[in-house]
């Protein structure tokens, strides 16, 4: 029988290294299965070509948001997204906020069973949505990279902080988001914009055509995400549009008082935000004069002298629980291929 599902596990996960025999166990007497394992130092590429090559119609990745963002870039490689099999997102590394957003909630063998039933065409309690993807062009890169939230100035702060702090010392997950969360609000209230250790940049951005003028940014977050890290929905006037791109000027001006608006979001025009703070959506976003940022979760080097260009115009099938279809704004679509 040939292979209708893949489970591509990232083995250098430190919850992968714990778990891993309850997906081997799971699978082990299963000819529709084929199980993918990348060890350390070994790429994704030729582990999805073998996908590709049988056929699967559901490909499970777990693993954490930058194993997410490489499986992504490796398949845009080798075929068009509108060619890959539908993608299921399972919370298995030390980030994952992907997952938490478009993904499974459950990483479990119940799990696996379900997405062995929709492979076959037997969707359940699972079903497959559209779901936009955003692609990273330019600023000096060998090749666009795919993910699905971008940052620069500040967020890549963030996540040096989130390493050192955190994920050494095995503080993962949800907790230790919101607790760099508290720290950098507490440092703010405290010791105002220069003592949240987080470094302000001058680049330009637009959206969509409209210049948003030159400046010292503190934060620059671009998503295809409906809400972040602790539900966090930190733009406004989306209205639908694929991407969604915040600004946060350097210094925050007001930020801290209104920040609990700020990071609530909404469709609609925001009401009087601080000076310098902009927010909307769109298809396309160009920023000039970045040296580095952050996709998933993962540091990259940008050359200031070429733009960074993100798009939002690619759709992924993923693979949801009916459950979250309504209520993640996405598109139900039939399962298979």
């Amino acid at each position: 029988m040939p292979a209708r599902l893949a489970v591509l596990i990232n083995a250098e996960s430190r919850r992968n290294r714990r778990g891993a025999g309850r997906h081997l166990a799971a699978v082990a007497d299963a000819d529709d299965v084929l199980l993918l394992e990348r060890s350390a130092g070994q790429e994704s590429a030729p582990l999805l070509a073998e996908a590709l090559a049988a056929g699967v119609r559901v490909l499970a990745v777990d693993g954490g948001d930058g194993t997410v963002m490489r499986v992504l870039t490796a398949l845009a490689d080798l075929a068009p997204v509108a060619h890959w099999p539908a993608l299921a997102l399972l919370p298995g590394g030390s980030s994952n906020v992907t997952a938490a957003d478009l993904g499974l909630p459950r990483r479990d063998v119940a799990t696996l069973r379900a997405l062995r039933a929709l492979a076959r065409g037997e969707e359940g309690n699972l079903t497959v949505v559209g779901a936009p993807l955003l692609s990273v062009a330019g600023g000096g890169l060998r090749r666009p990279l795919r993910g699905f939230l971008w940052g620069a100035a500040g967020a890549c702060d963030l996540v040096r902080e989130w390493e050192r702090r955190c994920r050494r010392r095995g503080l993962v997950g949800h907790l230790s988001h919101l607790l760099m969360l508290a720290r950098t609000a507490a440092r703010l209230a405290l010791l105002g914009p220069e003592g949240t250790g987080l470094a302000a940049v001058r680049c330009r951005p637009a959206l969509d055509g409209e210049d948003w003028g030159e400046g010292r940014r503190l934060l620059l977050v671009a998503t295809t995400l409906r809400r972040l890290v602790l539900g966090a929905r930190p733009w406004w006037n989306r209205d639908g549009r694929p991407l969604a791109l915040t600004v946060v000027p350097a210094p925050p001006t007001a930020a801290l008082r209104l920040l609990p608006r700020l990071l609530a979001g909404d469709d609609r025009p925001p009401p009087r935000l601080p000076g310098g703070w902009r927010s909307g959506g769109g298809h396309r976003a160009t920023i000039a004069g970045l040296a580095e940022f952050v996709l998933d979760g993962e540091l990259f080097a940008a050359d200031p002298r070429t733009p960074l260009e993100i798009t939002g115009e690619e759709t992924v099938r993923l693979v949801r629980p009916r459950s979250t279809v309504g209520a993640s704004g996405f598109a139900a679509r039939p399962g298979g291929r």
